[in-house]
């Protein structure tokens, strides 16, 4: 089965590497308190003072109720209750999950790093482009406006009316194409191969996760962009949405602080650590296929196009 994540999985994997976190369920609550009866949350120590001013989030609340942060004064640890610093519109229900974050705002913050690393992850994706009566090139960003680079573009193929995508495969008949860019648009040139009007050009390339996303576990992956709720799912494994994160997030750190600063140095030692990983994560989840136009080699050889 495919590798896929959701926001929330990523989410909590990232969270940990950013300063505190800590998820859990309440117990019970009122619109002025939540209780959690579990360790760490209730305990006898003295550490009255360890939540105070953290990120406490309630995913699956309403947008004006989600986030919060932990009032001064409002962590009792003998009792597991976290007060926020102002009072919620919905009582947090027996079982209800919550999560407390050090590090970064954990919903608008954390979730808009997850969905600009979204653009770092790639999956590959087949289109169809139907095929113009005897044209040398066809644009692609009409089927795929997500498609900006030529160089994304990895395999051509066609069927003519009768083939079934399921039966026949499009990239197995050589012709020569290459993929241009043109003011922002993506074209494939294959000329002097044209088409009938009734054949199906179809088109592999590479596409960021962000514009490959579903809504649910049941939904198509391309039904959405991004990832706006905790059920939304991207079609990447974990670790590997994670560390591009975390690339992202180190290098926000680093920019936000002087370049002789020492903790900036800091930063950027760990988002070069993090690159390495996330370069690791995209050679064992990323397979391209091979480029399928065989006669460029030749062509560029004879400095012609054709």
């Amino acid at each position: 089965m495919p590798a896929s994540t959701s926001l929330r999985a990523v989410r909590r994997a990232v969270a940990p590497w950013t300063g505190y976190f800590l998820a859990s369920t309440a117990n019970s609550g009122t619109v002025s308190s939540l209780v959690d009866l579990k360790h760490p949350v209730r305990s006898s120590n003295f550490q009255e003072d360890m939540l105070i001013g953290k990120w406490l989030l309630r995913p699956d609340s309403t947008a004006n109720d989600r986030v919060r942060l932990v009032a001064e004064n409002g962590y009792v640890p003998l009792q597991g209750t976290l007060q926020p610093d102002s009072d919620w519109s919905a009582v947090p229900l027996a079982g209800e999950v919550y999560e407390i974050h050090g590090g970064i705002e954990p919903w608008d913050d954390l979730n808009g790093l997850v969905n600009t690393a979204l653009m770092r992850c790639y999956v590959v994706a087949e289109f169809p482009v139907d095929a113009e009566y005897q044209a040398t090139r066809h644009g692609l960003n009409l089927a795929a406006p997500w498609l900006q680079e030529a160089a994304h573009v990895r395999r051509l193929g066609y069927l003519y009316p009768w083939e079934s995508r399921n039966r026949y495969d499009p990239y197995v008949r050589p012709f020569f194409w290459e993929a241009v860019d043109d003011e922002g648009k993506v074209y494939v040139e294959h000329g002097p191969r044209t088409f009938d009007q009734a054949e199906t050009i179809f088109v592999q390339a590479i596409k960021p996760a962000y514009f490959s996303c579903r809504t649910t576990a049941g939904g198509a992956f391309g039904e959405r962009s991004g990832l706006a709720a905790d059920t939304h799912e991207a079609p990447v494994a974990t670790e590997w949405l994670a560390a591009a994160t975390l690339v992202e997030y180190w290098d926000r750190i680093a920019g936000q602080l002087p370049e002789d600063d020492k903790q900036a140095r800091q930063a950027l030692d760990r988002q070069t650590r993090w690159a390495a990983v996330f370069d690791t994560l995209t050679a064992k989840y990323l397979h391209l296929p091979a480029r399928n136009n065989p006669l460029r080699t030749l062509v560029v050889g004879l400095s012609t196009r054709y």
